[in-house]
């Protein structure tokens, strides 16, 4: 048998000693993630409607202030106007510089990576679209132990209950870094570092405030948008063409059952004529 050549174990000052470094994440997302070292694997997975890819989209926006970003969209084409409307939701315009986005295989995706200056963030949406056949989870692993193992990779997957659907979402999540599950417009992180108990309420929170509100005046989310379009156009004046273009958007994405975010500027805004048309006890002129 041929003899084996071993490489050197590490004393326990070799790893003392190592360098390391860790993602310098801010706000909410340091107060929830931590500060996790920067390479591994992230898994987020969550079910239809659970904002999964805005969280995704947050979370790149949030990676492209440090890193360059690979987007690899397999589940949608990224000149979608769902995907473009998430991106400029997510403000991804402030970090353009530091984002791309593809749709490759696997082949191809390994050789964009082997490049120099290549991204150090590599999103793949997601793990089912991208990884297949007999060989599945061994692909991961040579991807991102072997071949990539200083990137950071963002996977998602879709959600069976509480747990990835799948099982190799499920060994995925098992091997990850980081897991994080959506649901509700809240990102749990179910990982070791971190753990704090409240999600990262992304995009979400003024929502919930809102929608809590509007429950004690029997309305929907249509009826408060168009009390505030009615409001605004009688009244105030405040939202821009463009912004009464989104909000007018998001009322056709509720007739047509889809789920739809306001950029969280505006959304505040909409919060803000809500509250004031309430505490006016306004109502629209017959």
């Amino acid at each position: 048998m041929e003899e084996i050549k071993l490489k050197q174990a590490l004393t326990y000052d070799n790893i003392k000693n190592t360098k390391r470094h860790y993602i310098p994440f801010t706000g909410e997302f340091q107060e929830v993630f931590s500060t996790p070292q920067d390479k591994g694997v992230w898994l987020i997975w969550g079910a239809s409607g659970s904002g999964k890819s805005s969280f995704v989209m947050q979370l790149v926006a949030e990676f492209a202030r440090t890193y360059k970003v690979i987007y690899n969209s397999l589940e949608e084409e990224p000149d979608d106007d769902d995907f473009f409307l998430r991106m400029e939701r997510c403000g991804i315009d402030s970090v353009r510089g530091n984002f791309h986005a593809v749709k490759d295989n696997y082949d191809e995706l390994v050789q964009r990576l082997r490049k120099k200056q290549s991204a150090k963030v590599v999103v793949i949406d997601s793990a089912t679209y991208f990884f297949k056949g007999r060989n599945a989870f061994q692909d991961y692993l040579t991807l991102v132990r072997k071949l990539f193992p200083k990137k950071i990779f963002i996977i998602t997957a879709h959600a069976r209950g509480n747990n990835p659907e799948d099982q190799l979402e499920f060994d995925i999540m098992h091997d990850a870094n980081m897991k994080v599950r959506t649901d509700a417009y809240g990102a749990y992180n179910k990982g070791r570092k971190g753990r704090k108990k409240k999600p990262l309420c992304y995009l979400g929170r003024k929502i919930r405030r809102i929608t809590r509100i509007s429950k004690l005046n029997n309305m929907n989310r249509d009826d408060i948008l168009l009390k505030v379009l009615q409001f605004d156009s009688q009244y105030e004046r405040v939202f821009t063409s463009f912004e009464r273009m989104y909000i007018q958007l998001e009322r056709s994405k509720i007739l047509q059952g889809e789920e739809f975010t306001q950029p969280e500027k505006l959304e505040k805004k909409i919060n803000d004529v809500f509250m004031r048309a309430l505490r006016m006890k306004w109502k629209p002129y017959n």
